[in-house]
């Protein structure tokens, strides 16, 4: 056997041994330890938002993130997550990992009450299909040339009878303007 294969293996077991050492002390961090980076963070709100205007952003909100060092910044185009100066960002979700190896979604777990608030506001224009029992509620942006939203309409009392009340908002996909979006404009003022 070589000098170098028997020096690898020689010093394989204080390496294996260091990281384990490294993760142990990486878990005995209290959750006021670990969120410390987070609730030291600074950063100038006046230059990001210049900054992100040149994106043709606006910041409606800037806070510290779930994950230390990074900002949660809520624009006029959704959630973006970036450095304190700026200079780099993330556009996207994140995820939480529980201890069970489950995850959830942090952003759609935030969004969906604004969403919701969002949605109530065109509650006049839905078509609703309410169950006897409600148990739950599904708003459906429809449309009548939609093969699967054809579908849907057919098994409708289905999900009336499961205790699903469907609300139907309508969303021509050929655009606003078009015979599809005047048929579709015909149904919802129909009585």
């Amino acid at each position: 056997m070589s000098v170098l294969r028997r020096l690898t293996l020689l010093t394989l077991p204080f390496f294996i041994t260091a990281c384990g050492a490294e993760e142990s002390q990486a878990k005995t961090e209290t959750p006021a330890q670990q969120a410390a980076p987070t609730a030291q963070q600074h950063f100038d709100e006046a230059a990001l938002k210049a900054k992100f205007s040149k994106l043709g952003l606006s910041i409606i909100d800037i806070q510290p993130s779930d994950v230390a060092g990074l900002l949660e910044i809520q624009t006029n185009g959704g959630i973006l997550f970036a450095s304190n100066n700026g200079d780099h960002f993330i556009a996207g979700t994140l995820y939480a990992i529980d201890d069970n190896g489950g995850y959830k979604d942090v952003l759609a777990e935030r969004q969906a009450p604004l969403n919701a608030e969002k949605i109530a506001k065109f509650a006049d224009s839905m078509i609703e299909y309410k169950a006897d029992n409600e148990k739950y509620v599904v708003t459906v942006f429809t449309d009548i040339t939609c093969g699967y939203c054809v579908r849907l309409h057919n098994q409708m009392q289905g999900y009336n009878d499961l205790g699903i009340t469907v609300r139907y908002m309508a969303y021509p996909r050929q655009g606003a303007t078009g015979p599809v979006a005047e048929q579709m404009a015909t149904i919802w003022c129909a009585e």
